[in-house]
């Protein structure tokens, strides 16, 4: 259980482990300078250094950015991923997830029109976009932590505190003790909260705002976020979420938990 919470809390840092340090900096401080003529540039960087391949997590983050550069740019929005046709299909998928979540028209037109030249996986990826209406992420659950870094993700290539509000809505988790993958979510939205936070001055900014009216456990979560005298370290995260699943969730609760796995 230790390694998945590890796993879960590495999720959430991925671009900045990956080792293509250039692409993560200019992702992660987009907001503050938007510069949407270097998206060629950061696509491929991402298939040189094979990122999004040894590092699958960074796909959801990735995606987000590019989902909501994608909606403020959907004239330069095709031709940007018209340039992806020989990259990895790692790449290539999150450009066409970020063009059918952005619900552009041209966008499915595009991939409307590569669908017959596709084969194999990739045809079926652009199968089930084409099948599917998009999702708003701004208002779909967050069931997993993949879902926390897509909206992160969304908030660094945007700025909008919209997302940041959203991921503190899976803090409502982090009390109740039945549901172990409601918690690990609900705990890390707090460790990436707590993070970014420390990091980003406009993300502190967002969680000072007055919550008075809210929801009890998130207001209580957000304080202790906001508290300088709780640390922000991974290490210090995976070892208190390990304790309170030890000590306070029933065998059945984690074993319901592993089952679905």
């Amino acid at each position: 259980m230790k390694k998945i919470i590890t796993l879960l809390l590495t999720c959430l840092t991925i671009l900045s482990a990956q080792g293509a340090e250039d692409i993560s900096s200019w992702l992660q401080n987009y907001f503050r300078e938007p510069q949407p003529e270097k998206i060629p540039w950061m696509l491929e960087q991402l298939e040189k250094s094979q990122a999004l391949k040894t590092h699958p997590s960074a796909q959801s983050p990735t995606t987000g950015s590019l989902y909501v550069i994608f909606k403020a740019n959907p004239a330069e929005a095709i031709t940007w991923v018209k340039g992806v046709c020989d990259y990895s299909p790692e790449v290539k998928r999150i450009c066409w997830m970020g063009l059918w979540l952005a619900d552009l028209k041209s966008g499915k037109e595009y991939l409307a029109e590569i669908k017959p030249m596709l084969s194999g996986d990739d045809l079926k990826y652009v199968d089930i976009l084409l099948s599917n209406a998009p999702y708003s992420i701004e208002k779909k659950s967050i069931k997993n932590p993949s879902d926390l870094d897509m909206l992160w993700g969304a908030f660094f290539g945007s700025g909008n505190p919209v997302y940041v509000e959203k991921i503190i809505t899976a803090l409502k988790g982090y009390d109740q003790r039945e549901d172990v993958g409601l918690f690990l979510t609900a705990a890390a939205s707090k460790w990436s909260l707590k993070s970014n936070a420390e990091k980003y001055p406009e993300i502190k900014r967002i969680l000072e705002q007055p919550r008075e009216s809210g929801n009890e456990v998130v207001i209580r979560q957000l304080k202790d976020i906001l508290d300088p005298t709780v640390s922000a370290s991974s290490e210090e995260g995976t070892e208190q979420m390990a304790k309170i699943l030890k000590d306070e969730f029933s065998k059945e609760a984690k074993d319901r938990f592993r089952n679905k796995k």
